[in-house]
């Protein structure tokens, strides 16, 4: 089989890598003070089975947490979904709800904090824990 010549010599390929080198250093040297964000864990498949009388396995491949228009309680029409024991970053929060941005279909909407198993702090980007900075 022939393999297809891109045209660049290996100057320049030791350029592209080098230019990549350069910006995962420069975005991992960055203080990270935004990227620390709070966010929701949705209940795991077992609890949501528990609750609903079926397998986890069936609530794994089945079942989606809708997301929501507006808070509760005139929530709206549904404009998104997560699956259960998902993260999501935390946009807003009412007495009920939080609004969330779901990593499944990129939606934005109100998810009611019943379906919350607990909120922690993560990097956006790496998704490792953090902690916040403190506002001055």
């Amino acid at each position: 089989m022939a393999e297809k010549h891109l045209g660049l010599g290996g100057g320049t390929w030791v350029l592209i890598f080098a230019a990549v080198v350069v910006m995962a250093a420069l975005l991992s040297a960055s203080d990270g003070a935004d990227d620390c964000g709070r966010h929701v864990e949705l209940h795991s498949g077992a609890h949501v089975a528990k609750e609903l009388g079926r397998s986890e396995v069936w609530v794994v491949a089945n079942y989606r947490i809708k997301l929501w228009q507006n808070p509760s309680p005139s929530k709206g029409k549904p404009v998104g979904e997560m699956r259960v024991g998902s993260r999501a970053v935390i946009l807003e929060e009412a007495a009920a709800d939080y609004k969330v941005a779901s990593p499944l279909d990129k939606s934005t909407g109100w998810v009611g904090k019943v379906q919350v198993a607990r909120t922690l702090y993560q990097d956006r980007q790496t998704f490792k824990p953090c902690t916040p900075k403190a506002k001055s």
